[in-house]
């Protein structure tokens, strides 16, 4: 359980858009590079750097698990303002399930989160859901993680 992913081919943006794990990522152009955007939010989320699951956060979280890990990891690199309060709780609630699941996979989404420009206030919102704890549960303070990424130099 946990990864149920289901591939299955549609000619329907609507239909399509319902398994995708955020709205801006259900956005789709047709050939002519007109935009279609089936949940009606996708480019203004992607435009005002919200993060929103597609629908309700808990059935998109029981469809794979590690979407825990990517809501953060989005936040990381394109959130802007406060994280979206329903997509938090649903990831505070099923925390639990993604701790000892698929470690390649979430230490590629933890390394994708480390590469943002600014990395600390997704990390923030992992320890205040105590997501963080959930998967590395030796972590205890991100003080020392605060110090080292805010000394780092990209210049």
């Amino acid at each position: 359980a946990g990864r149920r992913a289901v591939v299955a081919f549609t000619q329907d943006w609507n239909q399509d858009a319902e398994r995708r794990d955020f709205r801006f990522n259900a956005l789709y152009a047709d050939p002519e590079g007109r935009i279609y955007d089936p949940t009606g939010e996708g480019i203004r989320d992607a435009h005002e750097g919200r993060v929103v699951f597609v629908g309700d956060p808990m059935t998109r979280i029981r469809e794979d698990y590690l979407r825990i890990l990517r809501f953060f990891r989005f936040q990381a690199w394109y959130g802007r303002g406060e994280a979206d309060q329903k997509a938090l709780a649903a990831c505070k609630a099923l925390k639990g399930m993604v701790s000892g699941r698929a470690a390649e996979r979430t230490q590629k989404e933890l390394m994708k989160m480390l590469a943002a420009d600014d990395p600390r206030p997704a990390f923030r919102l992992m320890a205040a859901t105590s997501v963080l704890s959930s998967i590395l549960p030796s972590v205890k303070s991100l003080a020392r993680f605060e110090a080292l990424v805010g000394l780092r130099d990209d210049s």
